[in-house]
């Protein structure tokens, strides 16, 4: 019995026929594995970040440290994160280092202005004309100026901003205070300059 030769490559079944291969590109798609469930398209893997949802309507109020507030330039910041679709949270984060980059400048600043005034403390405590032995005494003159002459907000001022402590507004009130207190020691027996007369006489140095 003879039997029609087969052609090279070709696998053929019990029936004769040939054996089919699938291909890469024709291949039914494999079975999910027990339990599993395929991925749905456009969905992120497990595990993943969820696409941006993008700008809202309006944005809610954003939150910053205690002790700030937002100015009015929140709003140009609104503007360019609805330009570029931001989302709330992602707004929030521009918000934060915002805030951050001002807590930084100004704890650089009350450095800056603590390690001043401790050199002037210093300076005014050593200073040749009015420091040394005679510091409380110079001070204490200066004071009296100062609460002679100036105001109370001018006191809160140099109090609140370290001023007080600089060794040229002292010097300035010292001398002030100095002066006027030279001016009133009259000799006995003397009247002042200028006693009897008025305040035009004195002004215009009428005889």
């Amino acid at each position: 019995m003879s039997t029609e030769p087969q052609t090279p490559g070709t696998n053929t079944n019990d029936t004769g026929a040939p054996a089919t291969t699938d291909s890469l590109l024709t291949a039914a798609p494999a079975e999910p594995a027990a339990g599993g469930t395929p991925p749905v398209e456009g969905t992120p893997p497990a595990g993943g970040t969820p696409p941006a949802e993008g700008a809202p309507e309006e944005y809610a109020d954003f939150t910053v440290p205690e002790g700030m507030a937002l100015t009015e330039s929140i709003e140009t910041l609104k503007a360019f994160a609805k330009e570029k679709n931001l989302s709330q949270e992602e707004t929030q984060k521009l918000v934060d280092m915002g805030t951050q980059a001002v807590q930084r400048t100004e704890n650089a600043f009350k450095e800056h202005i603590a390690n001043a005034q401790t050199q002037w403390t210093e300076a005014s405590r050593t200073d040749k004309e009015f420091g040394g032995d005679a510091l409380n005494e110079s001070v204490a003159v200066a004071r009296k100026a100062l609460d002679t002459f100036g105001t109370q907000e001018l006191s809160s001022m140099l109090h609140e901003s370290g001023l007080g402590n600089h060794p040229e507004v002292i010097r300035l009130l010292y001398r002030v205070g100095k002066a006027v207190s030279e001016d009133r020691v009259i000799p006995g027996g003397k009247k002042p300059e200028g006693a009897g007369k008025t305040a035009a006489d004195t002004f215009y140095d009428n005889k």
